[in-house]
């Protein structure tokens, strides 16, 4: 039974590496017409009763359904944007530090980033001062 979601995820991670794709549109289709194809290949064999093929028949309709919109779901810009409003800041100088559009900070300064900054461990001088190295 781990295999249903096994299968819908590797679908969905491609969906979602190639959406707004057609690529990722047809890696969809073919997860879907794939378990379709398995149903009637087990109808044939005589394989597997009744409610084993309404659930892979439920498994395609998900996986193709939940796919589609993940295909669908827009990507994020390649160039430097407003966080909340998405306009393009390209071209605006270091000095214009809030979205021209909405005010918001922009994300690439001091002022614009959220939470702390990451702290970097030097694990060879802890290691000195811990007497191990």
């Amino acid at each position: 039974m781990i295999l249903f979601p096994l299968y819908a995820a590797i679908v969905w991670a491609v969906a979602f590496a190639w959406r707004r794709t057609w690529a990722g549109a047809l890696a969809v289709i073919a997860g879907s017409v794939a378990i379709v194809v398995l149903t009637r290949a087990l109808q044939v064999l005589g394989l597997g009763g009744g409610g084993f093929l309404l659930l892979l028949i439920a498994e395609s309709v998900v996986v193709g359904g939940i796919g589609l919109v993940i295909v669908l779901s827009p990507r994020r810009p390649d160039f430097p944007h407003c966080h909340r409003c998405g306009h393009d800041l390209r071209g605006l100088d270091g000095a214009v530090l809030r979205c021209p559009e909405c005010g918001t900070p922009r994300q690439d300064t001091p002022e614009g980033r959220v939470g702390k900054p990451a702290v970097r461990v030097d694990f060879e001088r802890a290691a000195e001062e811990a007497g191990v190295a």
